[in-house]
């Protein structure tokens, strides 16, 4: 089994968000999600706020295999790149078995902050507004 980590995130509401976290498990076990948070585009005005999580996960398959079932549900759950201003849901993978993917992703708070609040910490930097309840309470609040 792989241990993995991977932020989920989105700002075209919490839809996309819940249906990526109902497909995750077709992927392996989800061990743990963090609270969600909702904080503002780094892309500027006028841009939909983002809700983002941290997820930590284990499985069976192989990392580019995990990385082409991340691919999957983001298509599945609407993602479209052709505008950086609307983004349903990203999936990143930021650790695979101890090995760090994405050093830089794991610095910027909206990453930082659900990923402390998973491991119990707190940290002094502002992701945004932390939704009350778990992930799947706070998401289904949003709709």
């Amino acid at each position: 089994m792989s241990q993995t980590l991977i932020a989920l995130g989105g700002n075209q509401g919490a839809a996309p968000l819940l249906a990526a976290l109902q497909a995750l498990p077709r992927l392996g076990r989800v061990q743990g999600c963090s609270p969600v948070y909702c904080g503002q585009a780094r892309e500027g005005e006028g841009v939909a706020d983002y809700l983002n999580l941290v997820i930590e996960m284990e499985s069976e398959l192989t990392c580019p295999l995990f990385q082409q079932g991340l691919r999957a549900i983001e298509t599945d759950c609407g993602r479209c790149r052709e505008t950086a201003a609307i983004c349903h849901v990203d999936i990143d993978l930021l650790i695979w078995d101890g090995h760090v993917l994405r050093p830089a992703e794991l610095q910027r708070c909206y990453v930082a902050q659900p990923l402390a609040s998973l491991r119990g910490q707190r940290l002094a930097a502002d992701a945004g507004r932390l939704l009350a309840g778990d992930a799947w309470t706070a998401l289904r609040a949003q709709l």
